[in-house]
């Protein structure tokens, strides 16, 4: 705080605190009641007016006039906050705003934007970025009829048009309404859909305003990072251009303030009006007029923060006072202006920044006056105010600060000492470089050096603060905490004398034997630690200790500034070697706090890692980039690092590269002192999913190890072999709390639990240390909030560019319109599951809907695309549209007109003239098409073998590939069948030979294959097919239950109903829709009483099988027989 203006400490003499009992009790009153009804609200409200009443004779009384007085004066106030919050309430719940949030139900709306849109914080990210807008609706739609309806609500929106609004800027969209919590006063969170439709102009004030922060952010992209977000950060609270990692310095050091517009900001620039004013010796009606001006115009710019009105309300009290020459006094001036602003606005008795703001002006205003006088005798007057100040502020708002951040800070005093003269300077700087921006932008790229020095100076301060060991003391963050810090405090506030003198010595030696222990013999990191899970939120981050003041980092995280503060507690300042897995933002998004102020040596990395942002941050670092696969091995400090996973091209995954399974999978072994003893084993795995963790079974190297990094946050993509093989003896799950995927699944969570007792998460344990043996230390609560995932959305992850083996080859990024089209069912799913890979690789947790034309009704379209309060991304399939009802395929065509940010919509079609029209709206809207045409010719079908062994990093030979077309035929899924089958039942190139041992006479002899071949009336093949099947241990059951399955089917599709689409005809044969294609071939020929003979037939076969008959293999035979025989019926 800087004392000048409003803030400024209180000169002329003791304060009046009177006026602080009614200020405290508006505050508590509107504070409980907030979160009541309307009608208990009012009922204390004029419980209180009544108790006013039985003041009045004791004011009578001489004796006790002014204590009654006092009573009266609070009684009255508090009256006031009671009927403030219940009009509030009722406005509220009357609304039919909340009345539609009551249903959540959907509705257009119109509203005026109050605050400037925020980005939203927790969930994914969305394309085009996802915000928060207060806004005050103006009216609702309610039945097609437009209700008047003034309440306020915060709208959750996503899309750039959402982010350039100002306030007082009017906009209409529709929105599906959610409950909000009544404590908050607010009628409804809206999901709004789409960008707004309505957009007016500002008003020329607010227009003003956002062109002159906007040119303050122009002015000040010539200086370099992290200054260029600074300067409107500490001026106009613009903090959208601030390094996450910055942030987080300033955070350690305890200057926050200064990146949040507050009212020391005002009480400089008014400071600065009235020096000026008095310095041009202008009249005092003069300097009023110009000091109010500057108070409308700093909240104009700086925006009506909690903080902001506090001080404007001050400086206008004050104001008053200088124009009719009155007395002023701080103290009362800030009460007035508590029981103003909450009588104003109730919400404002929520806010923490409120209460910071009058908590750290009360101490300006009380203390700083008494401890000025007192150390001015042994410091220079403008030391003794400058430290008087400082500390003031900061001894008042401890309590709240410790409940925020759950420690105690004492490195914030010197670093706010430190800044305070160059914060008077970059404010008032950067004031006039926006003001010169306005009129001449060319100038004030140049002026803009002056506050960017100030503001690099304040930057460099909270950096090396940051770094200081032991700065901060862990606290209590509870209501219990807050109570015993508020005690001491007080207590050594209130004494006098020898007593103080004593306190004040113990608490001299408390810290000086504590700080420098703190500082020289942390208590984190615990000594001789080996590995360290780092608390980032939901993401992934690894340190292996490399020695002093050295570590190999594996992942980095999503948050840069989450990251960097592990390694500092750490001591981390050289990392020899650092692992990216793979390239999503959980993983690699915190790289620049890794890099921040540390020497890296080399970066390993999978093949094809494909986040630009990173491997730019890599090489503008000059830091080598390696790409590895399995077989490397790196040896660093005591540890080998042997890479197991991805397998090289020959061999491996090298084609997946982009996908979890693409995660460089690592075995860390840690060679005890002298190589005598068990070297320490830790197994890290990226986000590995089934697949990868199912080929890795057979490598030895995976099994008993003493730590097992989970996979994939321990999300439920697990293969339970897996993580039993490696038979740990710990388990590190890196998770964020309460992230929105529901990491870990329980599921997985409870199998982990099961494996070993020792199972540990960074949500629940914060920063988790392992020791050789393995030992376990973990992080204190106040570690792990400090840790919290970070409050700003992580940026975009980038897009995956990923190959499917299909006809219908294609590599293109996730579109969020894409038409499949074709008619070989294999080749679509495929194209369909590959669009639903790249979606989750981009958010794990993508919400897909997968539904056919009789799934899809009135009005399921938009409620399946409609935006979620948790801003999931969600993928929508829509099976067979040309299939759809003429009104629904007209709402598809409506929504491809406005399509939603955060959905990725898939229309599957046949590629035929029926619906043909629909097919060309989506073309012409965009949409990406993918065109899976059937292989026709022998040389397509050749190379189809071929792939599918490709996709499994396999070979096969092209003699055993047209022996294994021969053996199975040309339908692609049995191809796809026997493929699969071949690749897990044998090892190294596939050749005629194994072909011909799992193919020649049987292809594919399953079960299934017995009926079609039987339905079809082939006796001769469905009887080899038969005992083949028999031979290699296929159940009786599960052939008669392929048997009965064929027959039902042709039972539905030999005479299907009138009107029925293929998706129900599907549905109602229990078979896939690719399959009704064969189903119908195979019903030519039959009669409705032959369907009904072999229907009899497989009834009785089930009866002998299954306990009648003796024989099941000759019951078998006997169906068989018989239904074939049946298919010739007449």
């Amino acid at each position: 705080m800087i004392p000048l203006g409003t803030d400024a400490p209180d000169r002329s003499g003791p304060s009046d605190l009177r006026l602080c009992v009614p200020a405290a009790a508006v505050w508590l009153v509107t504070l409980l009641l907030s979160g009541c009804s309307p009608g208990v609200a009012a009922s204390v409200g004029l419980l209180l007016i009544a108790a006013v009443g039985s003041c009045v004779p004791a004011l009578r009384r001489p004796a006790v006039e002014a204590p009654a007085a006092l009573v009266a004066v609070t009684l009255l106030c508090s009256a006031g906050g009671a009927l403030a919050v219940a009009g509030r309430l009722s406005a509220v719940g009357g609304s039919p705003v909340t009345a539609l949030a009551a249903r959540e139900g959907r509705a257009e709306f119109e509203a005026v934007v109050t605050l400037d849109p925020r980005p939203r914080t927790g969930g994914p990210p969305v394309r085009g970025g996802s915000y928060v807008v207060e806004a005050r609706t103006t009216w609702v739609s309610v039945a097609g009829r437009r209700v008047s309806s003034r309440v306020p609500v915060v709208l959750l929106v996503s899309g750039p048009r959402w982010a350039r609004l100002v306030p007082s800027q009017r906009v209409r969209a529709q929105a599906r309404f959610l409950p909000a919590d009544r404590g908050e006063l607010v009628a409804a969170l809206m999901a709004v859909h789409g960008p707004p439709r309505q957009v007016a102009p500002p008003s020329s004030a607010q227009e003003v305003a956002a062109s002159a922060r906007a040119r303050l952010r122009a002015a000040a992209s010539v200086l370099p990072e992290p200054e260029r977000g600074l300067l409107p950060a500490l001026v106009v609270g613009d903090v959208s251009q601030v390094p996450p990692t910055t942030r987080a310095h300033f955070e350690a050091a305890g200057m926050t303030h200064l990146l949040t517009v507050s009212g020391a900001n005002l009480a400089v620039l008014t400071g600065a009006a009235l020096a000026l004013s008095r310095t041009l010796r202008l009249p005092r009606w003069c300097t009023v007029g110009a000091s109010a001006l500057m108070i409308a115009v700093f909240v104009l710019v700086a925006r009506p923060e909690p903080s902001v009105l506090r001080a404007a309300f001050m400086g206008a009290i004050a104001l008053v006072a200088l124009a009719l020459e009155r007395e002023r006094d701080g103290a009362r001036a800030l009460a007035a202006a508590v029981i103003g602003l909450v009588l104003f606005d109730p919400a404002l008795a929520r806010s923490p920044g409120f209460a910071l703001s009058v908590l750290a002006t009360g101490g300006i205003v009380v203390l700083a006056p008494r401890w000025r006088e007192r150390w001015s005798d042994r410091l220079p007057a403008w030391s003794a105010d400058a430290l008087a100040v400082t500390l003031a502020a900061h001894v008042a708002c401890l309590p709240l600060l410790a409940v925020v951040s759950a420690e105690v800070s004492w490195i914030a005093v010197p670093a706010n000492l430190a800044v305070g003269p160059l914060v008077a300077v970059a404010t008032v700087g950067g004031f006039l470089v926006a003001a010169l921006a306005l009129a001449a932008p060319p100038l004030a790229a140049v002026a803009v050096w002056l506050p960017g020095m100030a503001v690099a100076w304040i930057n460099a301060v909270a950096t090396a603060a940051a770094r200081v060991p032991g700065g901060a003391l862990p606290w209590r963050d509870d209501l219990y905490g807050a109570l015993a810090l508020a005690g001491v405090t007080v207590v050594l506030l209130s004494t006098r004398g020898r007593t103080r003198r004593l306190l004040s010595a113990a608490a001299a030696t408390v810290a000086v034997t504590v700080l420098p222990l703190q500082c020289l013999a942390p208590a984190w990191p615990p000594a001789g630690w080996a590995l360290v899970a780092c608390d980032v939120g939901q993401g992934d981050a690894l340190v292996l200790s490399a020695g002093t003041g050295r570590g190999i980092v594996v992942d980095a995280g999503a948050d840069p500034a989450a990251v960097d503060r592990c390694l500092r507690d750490l001591r981390v300042r050289e990392v020899p070697l650092l692992v990216l897995t793979h390239g999503d933002t959980d993983h690699v998004g915190g790289l620049d706090g890794v890099l921040d102020g540390r020497r890296v040596g080399t970066a390993l990395v999978p093949p094809g890692f494909d986040n630009d942002a990173a491997s730019d941050a890599l090489a503008a670092a000059s830091i080598p980039l390696t790409t590895v696969t399995s077989g490397r091995r790196f040896t660093e400090a005591g540890w080998t690092l042997e890479v197991l996973w991805p397998r090289s091209r020959d061999g491996g995954n090298a084609g997946s590269v982009g996908s979890n399974d693409a995660s460089v999978v690592l075995l860390a072994r840690l060679s005890p002192p002298g190589r005598s003893g068990t070297p320490l084993r830790a197994l890290l795995t990226g986000d590995i999913e089934e697949s990868a963790q199912r080929a890795l079974l057979g490598d030895p190297a995976i099994r008993g190890v003493d730590v097992l990094k989970t996979p994939h946050h321990g999300a439920r993509t697990q293969e339970p072999a897996f993580l039993t093989a490696a038979a740990p003896r710990l388990t590190l799950t890196s998770v964020g709390a309460g992230n929105p995927y529901g990491h870990p699944d329980p599921a997985t969570w409870r199998l982990l639990t099961s494996l070993t007792p020792a199972s540990y998460r960074t949500d629940l344990h914060g920063d988790i240390a392992v020791l050789p043996g393995p030992a376990v230390a973990h992080r204190t609560s106040s570690a792990q909030r400090r840790a919290r995932p970070p409050r700003h959305p992580p940026p975009l992850r980038p897009d995956r560019r990923r190959t499917w083996h299909a006809a219908c080859m294609t590599s293109a990024a996730v579109s969020p319109l894409t038409v499949v089209v074709g008619d070989e069912e294999l080749l679509v799913d495929r194209a369909v599951a590959e669009i639903v890979a790249m979606a989750r690789a981009e958010d794990p947790e993508v919400v897909v809907h997968d539904l056919l034309p009789s799934q899809v009704g009135p009005g399921k379209l938009a409620e399946v695309t409609s935006p979620s309060l948790f801003g999931e991304r969600r993928v929508v399939i829509l099976r067979s549209v040309h299939d759809l009802t003429k009104d629904l395929a007209g709402e598809v065509t409506g929504y491809l007109k406005d399509p939603a940010d955060d959905v990725v919509l898939v229309l599957v079609h046949a590629g035929g003239a029926k619906g043909k029209a629909l097919l060309e709206a989506a073309v012409k809207a965009g949409a990406a098409r993918v065109t899976c045409a059937k292989p026709t010719k022998a040389t397509e079908r050749l190379q189809f073998v071929k792939g599918e062994f490709s996709r499994a990093g396999r070979q096969i030979t092209a003699d055993a590939a047209q022996a294994l077309l021969d053996a199975v035929g040309n339908d692609l899924r049995e191809l796809a069948a026997a493929c699969t089958q071949l690749v897990a039942d044998t090892e190294g190139r596939v050749d005629v030979k194994a072909v011909a041992r799992y193919h020649t006479g049987r292809a594919e002899a399953s079960g299934f294959t017995v009926a079609d071949r039987a339905v079809e009336g082939r006796l001769s093949d469905a009887l080899e097919q038969l005992r083949w099947s028999l031979s290699v241990g296929t159940a009786p059951v599960l052939i008669n239950s392929a048997l009965a399955g064929a027959v039902r089917g042709l039972a539905v599709v030999a005479q299907p109903p009138r009107g029925v689409n293929d998706a129900e005809l599907a549905k109602r044969a229990k078979v896939p829709p690719w399959k009704l294609k064969t189903l119908r071939q195979q019903a030519r020929g039959w009669t409705p009483q032959g369907v009904a003979r072999a229907l009899e037939v497989v009834a009785e076969t089930d009866a002998l099988i299954k306990g009648a008959g003796r024989d099941p293999a000759y019951a078998l035979e006997r169906a068989v027989i018989g239904i074939a025989t049946a298919r010739a019926q007449r």
